[in-house]
């Protein structure tokens, strides 16, 4: 019954990732400027206040989604190692895990830092070089895209090929984790990035939805 409780509590907290992870991520990169944006279109953009607001909420979202992150990748820790597999790759899966949660933080407050700076550390818009204001977002998305997608992609590799050998999860959570770490190695592309919180919503569903098993007759 303990075991039960806790996938629940790991499906929530996992559903707590996927709500937060893009909340956050849209928050930091909504309406951010593209890498060819002219100057009046880069200062117009970090003249707004509320715009600087809304980006450091995104910085807070993002930060608690990767704790929320490693309360999940915990709970599958804990489930690669009951189905005695290889503790190489109970290991493996969790240090990439960890890797992804600190690139997380780490992208997101490469986004957040000039938005951060003109709120908190009382910066003049016109102190900041445009360079500066263009290369920081591009800096957090490239450690998201790569980094984390990369190592995204590991953890689901691993926990799949685990899951096939001991049947830990259902066939069709399975297929998907394919599909989901081979999407996230496109790390060049946000798009594929979108695979990570399907995955992890949906292996939070059968998490929550796992039951006791029935009791043997006598």
């Amino acid at each position: 019954m303990r075991n039960v409780k806790n996938s629940r509590a790991a499906g929530i907290v996992g559903i707590v990732f996927v709500v937060l992870f893009v909340v956050g991520v849209l928050l930091l990169g909504a309406n951010t400027p593209e890498s060819d944006a002219s100057d009046a279109d880069i200062t117009s953009f970090y003249n707004d206040d509320g715009t600087h607001a809304l980006i450091v909420i995104g910085f807070y979202a993002c930060v608690v989604a990767s704790l929320a992150f490693l309360g999940f990748v915990g709970h599958l820790r804990g489930m690669l190692r009951s189905a005695r597999q290889d503790s190489g790759l109970v290991f493996a899966a969790a240090s990439a895990g960890v890797v992804f949660a600190a690139a997380l933080i780490t992208a997101s407050a490469a986004m957040a830092s000039v938005s951060g700076a003109i709120l908190f550390g009382d910066v003049d818009t016109a102190r900041i070089g445009l360079d500066a204001a263009q290369m920081f977002p591009q800096l957090g998305f490239g450690l998201l895209l790569i980094g984390g997608g990369l190592s995204a992609s590991f953890l689901i590799a691993i926990t799949t090929l685990v899951s096939w050998r001991s049947s830990l999860f259902p066939a069709w959570l399975n297929w998907l984790g394919v599909v989901a770490a081979i999407a996230l190695l496109g790390g060049l592309l946000f798009l594929p990035m979108v695979a990570l919180p399907i995955w992890v919503l949906a292996t939070s569903i059968v998490l929550l939805t796992r039951r006791e098993p029935a009791a043997s007759a006598s």
